[in-house]
Parts: C-alpha cells; sequence; structure tokens
C-alpha cells in the first residue's frame, strides 16, 4: 500500500539511492508507488524513466520521460534522458532535436549536462557532434580535464591521434590523477609505437588502479621487451596478478577504452600520421 505520508521529494530521495546502489527493481517499485500518490510529479517520472534506461527497457524509458515533458517542457533532465534514449535505439535526429531543446534552457550553462550529453553522443559514435559539446564546455569551463579528455577521445575516434595526444596531456596537466585520461593517452602512444613512453604512462597509474585489461597486458609486453621482466620476474608479478583479478571478475566491456580500442585506428594508420 502507499505510504502517503512520504512526499514526492522524499520518494525521489529514496528511490534515488535505491539506483545509485543498482538496486533498479526496487527503484521502480518506490517510484510507481509515489506516481500513485503524485501523478503529475515531474521528477519522479525522470527518475522511472532513467531507471529503465539503466534496464535497457528503452520504450518504458522514452514514454517516462515524454510524459515528464509533458508535465514540464523545458526540463532539461528530461530532455537529456530523452535524447540518450533515442541514441541507445538509433534514432540520431531525434536524439540531436532533444539535447538541442535541453541546450536552449540552462543546461547550455551546466557543463555537467553538457559533459552528460557529449559522452552519450560519443558512446554512439557520433564524433564531431561530441566534440561540438565538450568544446562548449571549455568555453564555460576551461580548466575541466575530463572535457580536455573528452575531445581526445573523440580526436582519436576521427583519426587524429596528434590531436588526441595534445589534449590528453593538457588534461593530465590540470588533473594528474585522471588515470582515465593517462591510460588511454598510454594506447595512444603504444599505438604509435612509442613504445618507452607508452609503459611510463601505463605505469604512472598503479597497477591496482587499471580496470583495462589491455592496458595490462601492454605493461607486461612491453617490460618483457624493453627490460628483459619476463613471466614470472618480480617486476611483473604484481601486474600479472592484477591481470588474473581483471580477467576473472566485473565485465569492462562497456568501459570507455574498450569501445576506443574497438572503434579505433589501427596502429598503422596511426604510425603514418
Amino acid at each position: 500500500m502507499p505510504t502517503a505520508f512520504l512526499s514526492s521529494e522524499e520518494y525521489d530521495e529514496r528511490a534515488q539511492q535505491l539506483y545509485d546502489q543498482g538496486k533498479y527493481e526496487g527503484a521502480l517499485g518506490l517510484l510507481r508507488e509515489g506516481l500513485e500518490l503524485y501523478p503529475n510529479a515531474v521528477d519522479l517520472y525522470v527518475g522511472f524513466a532513467y531507471a529503465h534506461l539503466a534496464r535497457e527497457d528503452f520504450a518504458w524509458a522514452k514514454s517516462a520521460f515524454e510524459k515528464a515533458i509533458l508535465l514540464d517542457v523545458r526540463n532539461e533532465d528530461a530532455l537529456v534522458g530523452l535524447g540518450e534514449t533515442l541514441l541507445r535505439v538509433g534514432r540520431h535526429a531525434a536524439a540531436l532535436d532533444a539535447f538541442a531543446d535541453a541546450r536552449q534552457g540552462a543546461a547550455g550553462s551546466d557543463p555537467a549536462i553538457l559533459m552528460s550529453i557529449g559522452r552519450a553522443l560519443y558512446r554512439e559514435g557520433l564524433a564531431p557532434q561530441a566534440r561540438e559539446v565538450f568544446l562548449e564546455v571549455l568555453e564555460i569551463a576551461p580548466q575541466i580535464a575530463q572535457a580536455h579528455a573528452g575531445l581526445a577521445y573523440t580526436f582519436h575516434m576521427d583519426g587524429q591521434p596528434r590531436r588526441a595526444r595534445a589534449a590528453l596531456r593538457r588534461a593530465l596537466e590540470l588533473e594528474p590523477l585522471l588515470h582515465e585520461a593517462r591510460v588511454f593517452l598510454g594506447h595512444v602512444l603504444y599505438e604509435a609505437a612509442r613504445w618507452e613512453a607508452a609503459l611510463s604512462e601505463y605505469r604512472a597509474v598503479p597497477a591496482a588502479e587499471h580496470w583495462d585489461p589491455l592496458a595490462v597486458r601492454r605493461v607486461l609486453e612491453l617490460a618483457a621487451a624493453l627490460e628483459g621482466a619476463a613471466s614470472g620476474d618480480p617486476r611483473a608479478a604484481p601486474w600479472e596478478a592484477h591481470l588474473r583479478v581483471l580477467e576473472e571478475g566485473e565485465s569492462y566491456v562497456d568501459r570507455l577504452l574498450a569501445e576506443i580500442e574497438a572503434r579505433g585506428v589501427s596502429a598503422e594508420e596511426t604510425r603514418a600520421d
């Protein structure tokens, strides 16, 4: 039975906590209960839609985002969520329209929302459109390291490794502990056959903090080739142990570098740049 003493904001907050824990079914149940009591609560519809999007229930997500927009035509969270959903089902033109509507409002000056749009576009392989959004972020806040890294990913996707390296180095100047960017710089250097530099960048991230098995394999490969640290060598032991953890642990297929590796230019093309 619905718990009438909870406000719509409390339903939203409790559902968000479940969502953050990956408990999407629980979040959806709580949001359904809230919507029975507060059928015009935009935030509850937005939360409901994002929980369905996380479960890849695209039709349900689209319907809920559209309901939220009917209630609040300028709601940036709903517009961005609708854009992400449309991207996921291949409706790119409609998604770009939704993102454009969001950027005409407050989202157009909110770096966090713009970053989410840029990442969504990048994930779907729309590098030029993603780059445009990351550049908008940098016009507002030029010190955001992740926006420079985002630019680098789009340059790499478009076969521009030199520009990718420059953008990654700028990101790391601003945020030296941005491990995602440093590991990716290692990949770009590896593709350019700059072996020593690649190994240095990979090793600048502690072994235990690597999440990409490809990077760890390349550390072992380069250490063996450049330093004679073959399997069983004490210098290789921490990396071999961590690689076993990665290979036996959680899936990493939707991580950023895995996408880049799958879509990126070949090493031969990169060396020719």
